[in-house]
């Protein structure tokens, strides 16, 4: 059964997805933020072609494979889903295409107030959730 209020639920797994594959897609750089060092080219074209690339195709698969052909439609087309990834890395919000774009940013404000909120609920419990 549909939910009456689509609002009141989890983000959608496009949503999810894209979220996931925004930070899949900056880990070639994580070096650079740890000793200033860029790598090549050529290690960032191989990791897009190794990582990348498989990641979001996997989540396609899996997505046939369960039937789930919404969320084949609300990730797009690869060229889109990455395009929306980079406007997400510029700010520009009015260029988003995907359904887990669009909800990403819609949801971006409300979850940069909730994020201190649950660290805060960690170090005050000493857990994690």
């Amino acid at each position: 059964m549909p939910n009456p209020n689509p609002s009141e639920t989890h983000p959608k797994a496009a949503t999810r997805i894209f979220q996931l594959l925004g930070h899949v897609n900056d880990m070639w750089s994580i070096g650079a933020l740890l000793n200033d060092d860029l790598p090549d080219a050529e290690r960032i074209q191989a990791f897009s072609k190794e990582v990348i690339l498989p990641s979001y195709f996997d989540a396609i698969e899996l997505a046939k494979s369960a039937e789930v052909t919404n969320l084949i439609h609300d990730l797009g087309d690869p060229e889109i889903f990455f395009a929306d990834i980079a406007h997400t890395k510029l700010g520009r919000w009015d260029q988003l295409q995907t359904v887990g774009g669009k909800e990403w940013a819609e949801l971006k404000d409300a979850n940069e107030q909730i994020l201190p909120l649950v660290y805060k609920f960690q170090a005050e419990n000493n857990t994690s959730i």
